[in-house]
């Protein structure tokens, strides 16, 4: 099974439009680094915090009425050797619908402790010490913290879309979801057979896609001084 998408990379016609998307201190203009391979870096959350309407550039909230927060650009900063600044436009939900950015699963296997949310694993990896039992409290202290441009250490992997093909289905009447899912490029799509990785691949367009970073993880900032920094070793 492919994983699920965090991107909100594209509006309805697939157009990327940062300034939509809130991005006010990493203009469009912004070049991006050649990507680093998929691995653990140390990053800096340069462009951060509540996800905002659209139109009226207020917070928005999911289906609960709960804050989505969003980091639009990130800077690897450690391994100094992969030094750049990179575009994500990734969504970090708190919990309840759309459940694609939360791990359903325990934090400890046949037990009767809580899932662990992907909105408490961003928090943790800024301070471990200031998580809660409280969603509402670490969300406080989410966006009073991300604005600050937080470093925090990450497993980062690769999500790509096609775009061409995407609009390709929709003008043959497929749902415009299905033709995003069908549409997406992951990190196994630009392994070579050495186990490293390409800037770029063919996607089912025939057209080269470039590898966009998305992050796959936060790691708890207590683990980091244990944490093997850099790529990861082929297989």
């Amino acid at each position: 099974m492919e994983p699920t998408s965090t991107y909100t990379l594209y509006n309805d016609q697939f157009e990327l439009d940062p300034i939509a998307y809130g991005l006010t201190d990493a203009p469009a203009v912004t070049p991006d680094a050649e990507v680093p391979p998929p691995g653990f870096y140390v990053v800096q959350l340069t462009s951060a915090g509540l996800r905002l309407n659209r139109e009226t550039k207020q917070p928005q909230y999911d289906s609960n009425q709960k804050r989505v927060f969003r980091i639009n650009r990130i800077q690897i900063t450690d391994p100094e050797l992969f030094a750049g600044s990179h575009a994500l436009f990734q969504d970090i939900y708190v919990y309840g619908r759309p459940q694609m950015n939360w791990s359903v699963k325990p934090a400890v296997p046949y037990t009767d402790r809580p899932p662990v949310f992907q909105v408490v694993k961003l928090l943790s990896s800024i301070d471990t010490n200031l998580v809660t039992g409280s969603i509402d409290d670490n969300c406080d202290e989410l966006e009073r913290l991300l604005p600050t441009k937080p470093m925090v250490a990450v497993k980062l992997s690769y999500e790509s879309t096609d775009v061409t093909y995407a609009k390709a289905l929709i003008a043959q009447g497929v749902d415009k979801n299905e033709a995003y899912k069908k549409s997406r490029l992951y990190t196994k799509h630009f392994r070579n057979t050495d186990g490293t990785y390409r800037q770029q691949t063919e996607g089912p367009s025939g057209l080269m896609i470039p590898a966009r970073l998305k992050i796959d993880d936060f790691i708890p900032a207590s683990r980091v001084s244990t944490l093997t920094l850099g790529p990861m070793k082929a297989k």
